[in-house]
């Protein structure tokens, strides 16, 4: 019995970590469309409206895609040329998550 009790106990450990994982990626997905898909879009290719309207860098693009990560955040926290900063509306986590989503979508 006590074996079935621990693999029952390892196995609720997994899903609940599957979980988590799930809603740390949902909430970086949701707070990436509100803050950052209007310009830059879905698919981070920067061909919005207002995209094309601010010069919206694609995520794909060479300059981005051979930035260092420290220099990506620094962007996302302070702004840049039209980009607001979002380092005073966000925390550190969720401007660290923000940036694994934009590689997750410049690797697309």
């Amino acid at each position: 019995m006590n074996r079935i009790q621990r693999w029952t106990g390892s196995l609720l450990l997994a899903l609940f970590a599957c979980g988590t994982v799930s809603f740390a990626q949902s909430d970086t997905q949701a707070l990436y469309v509100s803050k950052c898909q209007p310009c830059h879009g879905a698919t981070g290719d920067g061909k919005t409206p207002m995209g094309k309207k601010v010069g919206a860098a694609a995520f794909s693009s060479k300059d981005v895609v051979e930035s260092s990560d420290a220099l990506l955040l620094a962007t996302i926290k302070d702004g840049k040329g039209k980009m607001p900063a979002w380092g005073n509306k966000l925390t550190e986590a969720q401007l660290k998550d923000l940036l694994a989503y934009v590689r997750s979508l410049a690797a697309k």
